[in-house]
């Protein structure tokens, strides 16, 4: 290595867990005067979404910093700014490296602009990327902060609403294609070859999911043009 040049060299790994490729890389920090416990690596892990070079980047940090003046907390949190990242945990490892593993949001949801670009939202409301999923639902009516990552939805019990749906595993065989919230005190939801789902208002609607699971287990809502749950402890069927 010459005197006064530094190399910035990323090495890359992956490993498959029960099924989920898990993807890790190592960013090794050259400097050409070498201390004790300065940083010269950091290991990047739990990212499918983030490139490695990105968690890095936002993490701020410059080659040769000592490791006991880095704030794993205040690592974190920029991390943590980056769309796709949920959660960062950041661990000093001595004598030269510190480890990043990421907790991405998963995509849940779609949503149309006026102008018809499209947007991937993750868990918690937050838009991860431009472009549509055809395997997401789309919500229609929602709003946002703004129109690029980064951006969220505006009404939490929209957020609420579409990350139930995501992952309430009592309404797993409820195949939800659209979700209108466009009138926040008639939210209707529309099944892939299915009902039109009538659920009322955003406000408590949790106990109306609560009714369409239990529905979903008893009957072939695919049988049905229309559910109707808006009214507590009552559901209006009407066959196709």
């Amino acid at each position: 290595m010459k005197e006064g040049k530094s190399r910035h060299r990323a090495v890359f790994w992956g490993v498959t867990v029960g099924g989920v490729l898990i993807t890790a890389a190592v960013i090794s920090l050259y400097t050409p005067g070498l201390r004790l416990l300065d940083l010269r690596e950091i290991v990047v892990a739990g990212n499918r979404y983030t490139s490695a070079a990105e968690v890095a980047t936002a993490a701020g940090l410059r080659a040769g910093v000592s490791l006991l003046a880095i704030s794993p907390r205040s690592v974190s949190d920029r991390v943590s700014t980056l769309p796709w990242v949920k959660a960062a945990m950041v661990r000093r490892i001595y004598p030269h490296r510190l480890s990043i593993r990421v907790e991405e949001r998963i995509p849940v949801a779609a949503v149309l602009l006026e102008g018809g670009e499209a947007l991937t939202i993750g868990d918690g409301g937050v838009i991860v990327e431009a472009g549509e999923r055809p395997d997401l639902p789309r919500v229609d009516g929602a709003a946002l902060s703004g129109d690029r990552p980064g951006g969220y939805l505006l009404d939490r019990r929209v957020i609420d609403l579409i990350d139930s749906l995501a992952f309430d595993t009592r309404l797993r065989g409820v195949d939800i294609r659209r979700i209108d919230v466009s009138d926040p005190a008639s939210v209707v939801l529309y099944a892939a070859d299915g009902p039109r789902i009538l659920l009322g208002g955003l406000e408590g609607i949790a106990a109306r999911l609560d009714e369409l699971a239990a529905l979903s287990r008893t009957i072939d809502l695919g049988s049905y043009e229309s559910i109707d749950l808006r009214f507590k402890g009552e559901a209006t069927l009407v066959r196709r």
